[in-house]
């Protein structure tokens, strides 16, 4: 059995706060740029509700977009309802990601990332997760129709997204038994 020096132990705790630091830096540029994917988003649709002629000069006449979420976009309705779900998506992840950059920085700090504040902030990631594998869709579908005709109504249910924010939820639960034994760990020191 190979026993750890105090030294390498320092060193790897150095590490660990360094690569936090760049990751938390990282996570706040993605929740920064998902922001501002979703202001521009906003603009866009905007323009299409306060004048449809936006709309043809946005999507020229006969043209037909079968975006990656499934809408059929052919009516300034549809727009909304594709920008809408754009949007929802957007800021859910962007909070996602100052959530994990939070983490990082409180593990940055000290090197522990087994604590409450840790596990709570994976919890909610879990939890926003599994609200963009529907909450996006819903919202879209209610925006089109209150925008307008829309050529295809549908909600979506992702359960591949639900599935990962469900994986998040029980990485929150190791931390959490992680953080008893570190408390364990410390009490007995």
């Amino acid at each position: 059995m190979k026993t750890t020096t105090i030294a390498s132990k320092e060193e790897l705790n150095l590490k660990i706060k360094k690569s936090s630091r760049i990751a938390t830096v990282l996570a706040r540029i993605t929740g920064i740029v998902g922001i501002m994917g979703s202001i521009f988003a906003l603009f866009l649709m905007v323009m299409v509700i306060v004048d449809d002629s936006a709309f043809t000069t946005l999507m020229p006449t006969g043209m037909t977009v079968d975006t990656m979420d499934g809408y059929l976009i052919q009516t300034p309705g549809d727009y909304i309802a594709g920008f809408t779900n754009g949007i929802a998506q957007f800021l859910i992840y962007s909070a996602c990601a100052f959530l994990a950059a939070g983490i990082f920085k409180r593990i940055s700090e000290d090197g522990l990332p087994f604590k409450e504040e840790n596990t709570k902030s994976l919890k909610i990631i879990g939890i926003l997760i599994i609200a963009a594998s529907i909450v996006p869709s819903i919202l879209a579908q209610i925006a089109g129709v209150l925008a307008g005709p829309i050529t295809t109504v549908m909600v979506t249910f992702n359960l591949d997204t639900a599935m990962i924010g469900a994986l998040f939820f029980m990485i929150a639960m190791i931390f959490d038994y992680g953080a008893k034994l570190q408390q364990e760990n410390d009490d007995m020191v």
